[in-house]
């Protein structure tokens, strides 16, 4: 059987896998000191990619894998090809946000170190280094509740944000002191999406945007010490999805 050409109609999609460098805003080091039982942000703005990268760490240069139900255990894998040392850390005391940042709940004497984030594309499994590291140095917490520790923030909303309609999205506010403050979030002049959004360790997690979901966002910190509450806003564009 013979085609004319007037007959095909042929599509061709070109798909070009890409992976840039990290911004180096800032060549210090990143120290962070964190009160033990508070939550730790290792931060990792990831760069632009093709598709979106995802976010590695290695902890004292030992390679971060998170998994549910394991402790924390040291394992070295070996092959004919390579030899790492990996950290298998407990899921429910580590989390990569949708940002790439990885958060530390109730943070130990013992995630004290040296953190790295890298960035890595998920199709051709290439990988490039923030040269930016975090060092993180976790204190004993205090042992009663009279001695006291100011509110300290260690990671910020943004100023303002656009999201598409039908997308999720999160808002990290992580705020630390001693005693351990709490963390509520409100939305100005109205209420949280009812049943589409959830506060896990300070993060505000919205589902399934909506056009009203659009608005001003309020984190607001405090706890026993009679220190002034520490309050951010974010606000939220929403935007169409463009058919």
């Amino acid at each position: 059987m013979f085609w004319h050409a007037e007959e095909l109609n042929c599509i061709l999609v070109f798909f070009v896998s890409a992976l840039d460098s990290f911004r180096l805003l800032n060549t210090e080091k990143n120290n962070l000191n964190i009160i033990e039982g508070n939550t730790a942000v290792i931060p990792c703005e990831l760069p632009k990619g093709n598709p979106r990268p995802i976010s590695l760490f290695t902890f004292d240069n030992n390679r971060i894998e998170i998994e549910p139900h394991s402790s924390r255990n040291q394992i070295i894998v070996e092959t004919n090809k390579f030899h790492f040392v990996c950290f298998c850390l407990p899921i429910d005391r580590y989390k990569i946000l949708p940002s790439g940042n990885l958060h530390i709940f109730n943070v130990r004497e013992t995630d004290s170190g040296i953190y790295q984030c890298s960035a890595k594309n998920p199709l051709t499994g290439d990988i490039v280094n923030n040269t930016r590291l975090t060092i993180l140095q976790v204190s004993k917490r205090p042992l009663t509740h009279r001695e006291r520790q100011p509110l300290a923030t260690v990671y910020k909303p943004p100023v303002a944000s656009k999201v598409l309609v039908g997308d999720n999205y999160s808002i990290e506010c992580v705020i630390t002191g001693w005693p351990k403050p709490s963390i509520e979030w409100e939305k100005y002049g109205d209420i949280l999406p009812d049943k589409r959004s959830e506060v896990i360790h300070g993060t505000l997690f919205l589902y399934n945007i909506r056009l009203e979901d659009r608005g001003t966002y309020i984190c607001r910190a405090s706890n026993t010490n009679g220190q002034s509450d520490i309050a951010y806003t974010a606000l939220v564009e929403v935007l169409g999805k463009k058919m």
